[in-house]
């Protein structure tokens, strides 16, 4: 589907909630993402931020990938240690 065909579909549509509209536009075209890895190539910062966001715009949410010793993943939390959209990645 192209952007134009999702576009359509929304200002057709009735409902107002972003579930909907997420089920409607695929999320590749409202969202980007950018993954940083260390030098054991494991991805230990992932952001997520609107998909006209550049990297130095404070628009990111990013959670962090701690590992263990042994590089296996533990836990995901959040950078910074809150779920908004206002960091740079």
């Amino acid at each position: 589907m192209s952007i134009d065909q999702a576009l359509i579909k929304v200002l057709e549509s009735t409902a107002t909630d972003l579930s909907h509209l997420l089920k409607i536009i695929p999320a590749s075209y409202l969202f980007r993402s950018e993954i940083i890895y260390d030098m054991s190539n494991n991805p230990i910062y992932v952001g997520i931020a609107l998909s006209n966001s550049s990297l130095s715009d404070p628009k990111w949410m990013i959670k962090k990938i701690v590992y263990d010793g042994n590089n296996n993943p533990l836990r995901v939390i959040f950078a910074d240690g809150e779920i908004k959209f206002n960091l740079t990645c």
